[in-house]
């Protein structure tokens, strides 16, 4: 068995060879380890590779960001991924390096990224193998690889090992050994800078320790200050963790592979005979940039006037017959009435866009050339993968400081500096940023009124409260497009977003209501086929089942998880949404706000009112 488990990772490893990454390895049978760099390379880019494929099958419906076409919840696979992908290689690097002073650099990245990866699992997971996963025989081929014979660690040892191991791996690198870094060429994410993965290190640990503080808070606690108290050894402003991708053939990033692709299944909206399964801006995202007037929606999202111009896309939706007052500017009496069309720019697809039990959605499931879609150039082939932003980072200062647990700024000082990072990220004008900044509910200390969401108009909408909710949402809008398994764990943790449902149904073990799906609070072990964790350790998978409350489903709540009241949708004041509940007034109640350079735009008629 062992041996068969062996062969499969060598397998895998060639599997990943690709042109510009050739130095992964270099005779496809055999695992070359006179060299560390393209063995670590190969756990990189296989980690980045499995993110951004949960992404486009699942993750991007948990965050609400986008809609996508695949219904894909079929996450049974995953488990086997971390071990024989991303792990195997790792620990071949420990065994080979450990004891050599002249890799002591390059083995503390080793560990960092490792823990990058188990952080990933034990919140995805729970319970995982970790202290006796890929236990070290006396030859690498009598490695155990963590599917059968061990135990599942409970989820506070892992966050204390992940934590301790973390802080010993950022000590231990010695700035001043250039020698001891791995290639530029061959580290793609922070080019063999120790700096940066040191600064990385220490920020992975200050985003868990707040992750964690629910259930260990004196840890928590006690980290989140030594970092805070640290912070030229965190993230800085020149900082960024993102996976480069090639352009040459077979080096390309996941989601061209995925997306645009001239053999790939979805070919995005190029091709005009299947543009309803590309994936698409989520309703739910619209509501935010509606109520907020987020300026960064024209750089994640190309507009439903960019879809017009596809061969056989369609057009953009057009807004009919849509009354409009003034301001008291160009009627002081206010009885007169404009009645106007325009287009609508923007157009978001439900992610239930199915038949509902109370009804279907004939409007919004049909007519796929009105959704918005994804940037192009987010899905290109070099688009360089994020894992952690300077942006990022700052948000989670705020709420540490919020928490009075130390740092040099307010909180609304790393709150707007957050802002102002991801807005210059994404490429945003500095003054459509000031103005951003200065709208309720996203000005510090202010409370937002947002649209309502248009299925449940009696109890969802995009309200801001408070503090909190403040940095928690811009931090839900900076972690698109990549970041998608960052999010689903702060909404998590904090059950800040009000999100609608999922449907049901779709590779789910249990739902607590047979017409709708929350989102998840955890993908489940494998309980068939060859990674099953029942048919090969019956007796751990059973202990790891018995510290998740005693059940193996989608909705038992993980440590870090706030406990949730979940709705019954059916019970729910829902209703049919028609386009005009989007778009009636889209760019606000007076004419004075509906130039005649708005595209589409038609003066039907004038009147006043009696």
């Amino acid at each position: 068995m062992k041996k068969i488990l062996y062969i499969v990772i060598l397998a895998c490893l060639a599997s990943a060879c690709v042109k510009d990454l050739s130095e992964i390895n270099k005779n496809p049978n055999q695992l070359d380890l006179t060299n560390p760099d393209p063995v670590f390379l190969a756990s990189e880019l296989n980690t980045v590779n499995f993110l951004q494929s949960a992404n486009s099958s699942c993750l991007w419906q948990y965050s609400h960001w986008i809609t996508t076409a695949t219904g894909g919840y079929g996450i049974t696979s995953y488990w086997s991924q971390f071990y024989l992908n991303m792990l195997s290689n790792l620990k071949q690097l420990h065994l080979k390096y450990d004891n050599n002073s002249l890799f002591n650099n390059r083995m503390q990245v080793v560990t960092i990224w490792e823990c990058y990866i188990y952080s990933i699992m034990v919140q995805a997971f729970g319970p995982v193998p970790r202290s006796q996963a890929m236990l070290a025989g006396t030859k690498p081929g009598d490695l155990q690889y963590g599917l059968s014979n061990i135990k599942f660690d409970s989820e506070d040892s892992i966050y204390y090992d992940i934590l301790s191991k973390l802080r010993t791996a950022a000590n231990s690198i010695k700035l001043s050994n250039t020698a001891d870094a791995f290639g530029k060429v061959n580290e793609p994410i922070f080019g063999g800078d120790n700096a940066k993965w040191q600064r990385f290190a220490n920020s992975l640990r200050l985003k868990l320790a707040l992750d964690c503080r629910s259930f260990m808070p004196d840890t928590a606690n006690a980290m989140i200050k030594e970092l805070m108290a640290n912070e030229n050894n965190l993230f800085n402003s020149s900082d960024k963790a993102a996976f480069a991708f090639g352009t040459s053939s077979g080096s390309e990033s996941n989601y061209w592979q995925s997306f645009l692709k001239p053999s790939a299944t979805v070919f995005y909206n190029k091709n005009a005979s299947m543009p309803s399964v590309s994936p698409k801006m989520n309703d739910f995202m619209l509501q935010y940039f509606r109520s907020y007037k987020d300026p960064r929606m024209n750089a994640f999202f190309d507009s439903a006037s960019y879809v017009a111009n596809i061969p056989n896309g369609g057009a953009p939706y057009t807004v009919t017959n849509d009354t409009i007052g003034s301001d008291g500017t160009m009627d002081p009496t206010g009885k007169h009435r404009w009645v106007l069309n325009y287009y609508a720019p923007h157009f978001g697809k439900p992610i239930f866009d199915r038949s509902l039990y109370w009804g279907s959605l004939p409007v919004l499931s049909a007519g796929s050339a009105y959704y918005d879609q994804p940037k192009i150039s987010l899905l290109d082939k070099n688009h360089a993968f994020v894992i952690m932003t300077y942006a990022e980072i700052c948000f989670i200062k705020a709420e540490a400081a919020l928490l009075g647990l130390g740092g040099s700024k307010t909180a609304a000082d790393y709150y707007n500096a957050g802002i102002d990072a991801s807005m210059a990220f994404w490429g945003i004008d500095s003054k459509d940023a000031a103005d951003f900044k200065n709208r309720d509910g996203i000005k510090w200390n202010t409370i937002g009124t947002g649209l309502p969401y248009p299925y449940f108009p009696a109890t969802m909408s995009w309200n801001i409260n408070d503090n909190f909710t403040q940095i928690w949402d811009q931090r839900w809008v900076n972690y698109y497009i990549d970041q998608a398994f960052d999010a689903w764990v702060l909404q998590r943790r904090t059950k800040s977003l009000d999100l609608a449902p999922l449907m049901s149904g779709i590779d789910v073990i249990w739902s607590p209501n047979s017409s709708f799906e929350n989102i998840p609070e955890r993908w489940i072990y494998p309980i068939t086929g060859a990674s099953s964790s029942v048919s090969t350790n019956l007796a751990a998978y059973n202990e790891a089942v018995k510290m998740l409350g005693g059940t193996n489903n989608q909705f038992a709540l993980l440590r870090f998880s706030k406990n949730y009241a979940y709705r019954n949708w059916g019970n729910e004041n829902s209703t049919l949404p028609t386009p005009s509940m989007y778009f009636k007034k889209l760019y606000g109640p007076y004419i004075e706000s509906y130039p005649n350079t708005i595209p589409g735009y038609t003066l039907v008629k004038e009147f006043d009112l009696p």
